[in-house]
């Protein structure tokens, strides 16, 4: 999971949030990889930033790793320039998360989380699951997720720690 607001969220009007396109795969492969290389400095060291990135690094391996997934992106309503993506997978799962470095704390991730979490319950999904990066964490956790272990990964030969986290979504009664 990757990284977002790193503060309170603040309004962010000078955004919108639609659904992906394949063709916007290179301008979401650049946010993916400045979250990590610079968004992430603060809790990963070089090392497993590098390893990290290294997963995905051209625009044809993350449309295929977008595939199948439901993809949501944050854009600025001018230049229609991607600033953030979050997905959802079927079975509720969000793999990706991040915002571009220059935005974290604006809003972005709350306005994308607050799309993903509307088809969710719209899906009538029981649960969302992540594995969140230190930084995607805290976000989380002002949704509601809670912590359900912390976890150490292997991303090319290197061991970085995230935290499997989940939130119920649950109907809510009728009654209020």
């Amino acid at each position: 999971m990757g990284e977002d607001d790193q503060t309170t969220a603040r309004p962010a009007p000078n955004i919108r949030v639609r659904a992906y396109d394949q063709a916007d795969a290179p301008a979401v492969l650049r946010v993916f990889q400045a979250a990590i290389t610079k968004g992430a400095a603060r809790f990963y060291d070089t090392a497993q930033r590098a390893a990290w990135a290294a997963a995905l690094v051209d625009a044809d391996a993350m449309a295929a790793r977008l595939s199948g997934l439901g993809v949501w992106v944050a854009v600025t309503p001018v230049d229609d320039q991607v600033i953030g993506f979050m997905t959802l997978a079927p079975n509720g799962h969000m793999d990706f998360a991040f915002v571009a470095p220059a935005v974290m704390g604006q809003g972005v991730a709350q306005a994308l989380y607050e799309e993903v979490e509307t088809h969710a319950c719209a899906a009538s999904l029981p649960r969302l699951s992540t594995e969140a990066s230190h930084l995607a964490r805290r976000f989380f956790q002002r949704q509601g997720w809670q912590v359900d272990k912390a976890q150490s990964v292997q991303r090319a030969g290197v061991t970085l720690e995230n935290f499997a986290m989940s939130k119920p979504l649950g109907l809510k009664s009728s009654a209020g």
